[in-house]
Parts: C-alpha cells; structure tokens; sequence
C-alpha cells in the first residue's frame, strides 16, 4: 500500500502517527458490523474529473449489494466507458471508504481486487451477513437491481 501511495503521490513524506479523526475507531467499528461507520469520512482521492466521479457513485453502493461495472458506467452517465471505469475503480486509493469491492462482472462473478479475489469474497460476504441481520430484526430485504443479496453469498444470482 505504501507503494502505491508513493507511486500516486510522488515526494509526500508519510510518517506514522495517531489516526486522524478517529479513522482506526471507524475501521474497526466496519469489521465489527457497524456497516455505515465509513461512509462519513471525507475523501480528496487527487483523481481525474471522471475517476472521481466513478469513486463518488462507488460510495452510493449500499453496503450487502454489488452492482455491475456496466451498471456503474451507467451511474456516471458513461454507459460505454465500462474498461475506463474499471481503471478507475482499479486506481481507487482508499479501498473500504470507497467500497470497490463491490463490484462485480456482468456475470456476477467476482473480479480483480487489489486486495484479492479471497479478500473480495470475505468484504461481500462480511456485508451480506451483517444486513441479513438487519432485514431479519426489521423484517426489510437489501435489494439491488432487483435481485436479493442472499446471506453468507458475495455474488448475486443474475
């Protein structure tokens, strides 16, 4: 990670120190099961207009769900941009605040994460589970698209 941030931001100086903002407490409050605890967090990701238009709509994905990048091409209001937005969402510096591992192939499979397929798999699942969770005590159901992101299932069923 370091390296990409030095590649993407060539002569800053990263040094550590505390987390700013309390960002570490919202991290973990994600992996706990608080799914909005990052949606809060500003972002100034020093992309391209279109880049940052593509991470702006990636924060609009509802935790649980996935959407396609056909679909996110449409959201940018560049339905035959789907390789460019998926540069973008491959060049996306701040995985998990801008959720890119919630995309997925027009098929439904799971495909390239920086972070790897394993950990893409283990992100979606993670959010299906804690909003089944949810629509089980409210009696709701997360859609997107149409379809049902059903518990302990990354991929939607097309």
């Amino acid at each position: 990670m370091l390296r990409r941030l030095r590649a993407r931001y060539p002569g800053a100086v990263f040094e550590r120190r505390r987390a700013p903002d309390g960002y570490a407490t919202r991290l973990r409050a994600y992996f706990r099961g608080d799914l909005e605890a990052l949606d809060d967090i500003p972002v100034d990701c020093g992309g391209t207009d279109f880049e940052e238009r593509v991470w702006t709509a990636l924060r609009t994905i509802p935790p649980g769900t996935t959407l396609t990048y056909r679909k996110l091409a449409e959201l940018v209001r560049r339905p035959r941009a789907i390789r460019a937005v998926g540069r973008a969402n491959a060049l996306n510096p701040i995985c998990l605040v801008i959720p890119c591992h919630r995309i997925v192939g027009s098929n439904g499979d799971l495909t390239g994460y920086g972070g790897g397929i394993w950990r893409k798999r283990w992100l979606l699942g993670h959010e299906a589970a804690r909003q089944s969770e949810r629509a089980m005590h409210s009696g709701t159901t997360i859609r997107l698209e149409g379809r049902r992101m059903p518990s302990g299932s990354p991929r939607p069923k097309t």
